[in-house]
């Protein structure tokens, strides 16, 4: 056998040492494009937030000298209904790891955090994708909200095509007076960046502009709007009939323009009537040696007007189209 040393055995100086344990966790699951960020907030102390769109104006007539004047067709509304949904998630956590499991990471803390950081993942993803048709309890998220009349399909029947920038073009002139960002997933905005690179008689379709004075990161644009990416919206989704279909049924995308605003002015919101995710301690259980904590938040989004959102979908990943 062989000699380490003074040591009989590498195993036996391993005893007395210990490996060394940084305090927290690495953060590996990064994700961007966060929309509840950016989303105004209309707080609503009641179950339902209800408002009314217009649907027909009233009319004029030209009347001549001693004409009689008819009767012209009167304005009519489209009552909404946006109805808080809660998002909850609850975990216990045994006192004696509570108490005793202490050096180097607090774990109560840590367990919070990383709850928090996952409730979050998912009240975004069902920004993007929440379906009240499949689960009551849910929200409708951007798929649902955005109008038959301002969605675009790249894709036929069950297959995509590429994104047409004239198609994307006439997304955009649907959300008036103007979009605030278009939301799309890393893999479309690579293939918009590629647009116009590296020719001798091509320019740029993305252009960047600083984001203020100081020193910040630029912003990336397409025709003057904000073009932000996100890791929320799949290339996965599958389309029907050329319409999206579902999140994880093919291999396609989305490309979402969007305007921002207070309901009553006729902008996307989010509507809620809690605190961001908030947490409640049950410090004991009837039944276990450990407390319980939980976070919830009430939460729905609301679109004031037809004309705050649009979107392009059935979108493979291929190069751009004119």
């Amino acid at each position: 056998m062989a000699v380490i040393g003074f040591f009989d055995t590498l195993a036996q100086a391993q005893k007395l040492v210990t490996d060394v344990l940084l305090e927290g966790v690495i953060e590996e699951i990064i994700e961007e494009g966060q929309l509840i960020p950016q989303l105004p907030v209309t707080q609503l102390d009641g179950k339902s937030l209800t408002y009314n769109r217009e649907v027909t104006l009233p009319t004029a007539q030209w009347v001549g000298v001693g004409d009689e004047i008819q009767s012209q067709a009167a304005a009519t509304y489209e009552s909404i209904t946006s109805t808080l949904k809660r998002m909850l998630g609850q975990w216990d956590l045994d006192k004696f790891v509570i108490n005793t499991y202490r050096n180097p990471n607090d774990l109560r803390s840590m367990a919070v955090g990383q709850a928090r950081k996952g409730v979050l993942r998912s009240a975004e993803e069902q920004l993007i994708y929440g379906k009240v048709a499949d689960n009551a309890n849910a929200i409708d998220g951007l798929q649902v909200l955005v109008p038959a009349a301002h969605r675009f399909n790249m894709g036929a029947t069950t297959v995509p095509a590429a994104l047409s920038l004239a198609k994307l073009d006439e997304m955009i002139d649907q959300v008036k007076p103007r979009p605030d960002i278009l939301l799309c997933n890393f893999n479309l905005f690579r293939r918009l960046n590629a647009v116009g690179r590296g020719g001798t008689t091509s320019f740029p379709l993305i252009w960047r502009q600083a984001a203020g004075e100081d020193l910040k990161m630029p912003v990336a644009q397409y025709d003057g709007i904000p073009l932000v990416r996100t890791d929320y919206i799949t290339q996965l989704e599958g389309i029907v009939n050329g319409d999206f279909d579902g999140k994880l049924t093919g291999a396609s995308t989305t490309i979402f323009a969007m305007k921002f605003g207070a309901v009553e002015m006729g902008g996307l919101s989010l509507v809620t009537g809690n605190p961001l995710f908030e947490l409640e301690i049950f410090p004991t259980l009837e039944d276990k040696d450990a407390e319980r904590f939980r976070l919830k938040w009430y939460i729905t989004l609301a679109l004031g007007s037809t004309n705050s959102l649009a979107c392009v979908d059935g979108i493979t990943d291929a190069a751009i189209v004119a």
